[in-house]
Formats: structure tokens, C-alpha cells, sequence
């Protein structure tokens, strides 16, 4: 039987790419199906005519756009499914998904 686990998240902020770096472990943990996570991003400049992005950060520092659940423009986050720990991004884009 698996022993407990400890559940970590680190915040940064990046104010140079106006973005927050989310940063969950233990990284690499998987769930099926995915988990459901609000991001907040209330601390990200608004760009006008553009929208509150979430982003899977790869390994190799590519951004990866996921779909959106659900943004909650007036608590200012946006919820995503996630299929594993790992490190994601918030930010803002143009308002159509661009995956």
C-alpha cells in the first residue's frame, strides 16, 4: 500500500512577460481522469482586447494553450483540466483558442 504523499504548488510572478508560473509537485504525478484547477491570475496586468490564458510549460520551455473549462472573469481565474503535475503558466492571448 502507497504510503502519504505531500502535495507542493510555488507561485512566481514574472512581471517582464506579465505572467504567473505555477509550479506543482510531486511533478510527473498523473490523474485519470484529469483534475480540475482554478488558476488565479488577478495579479497579471489586463491587456486590452485580449483574454486570461492558462499554459502547460514543458520541459523544454514550450507553451502549450489549455482549454478552458470555465473563466470566472469577476474572481479572475479560469479553470482547466490537468492530466498531471507539472509547471503551468498564466498569461493573456488573443481570445480565440489557439491549439
Amino acid at each position: 500500500r502507497p504510503g502519504p504523499v505531500t502535495l507542493t504548488m510555488a507561485v512566481e510572478i514574472n512581471d517582464g512577460k506579465n505572467e504567473l508560473i505555477f509550479t506543482f509537485g510531486p511533478s510527473g504525478s498523473e490523474f485519470l481522469p484529469a483534475a480540475k484547477a482554478w488558476f488565479a491570475w488577478g495579479d497579471l496586468k489586463p491587456r486590452r482586447g485580449q483574454t486570461p490564458k492558462i499554459f502547460y510549460v514543458s520541459p523544454d520551455g514550450r507553451y502549450v494553450e489549455q482549454r478552458p473549462i470555465e473563466i470566472d472573469l469577476a474572481r479572475k481565474r479560469t479553470k482547466v483540466a490537468i492530466q498531471h503535475f507539472s509547471r503551468y503558466a498564466a498569461g493573456w492571448g488573443p481570445d480565440k483558442f489557439s491549439r
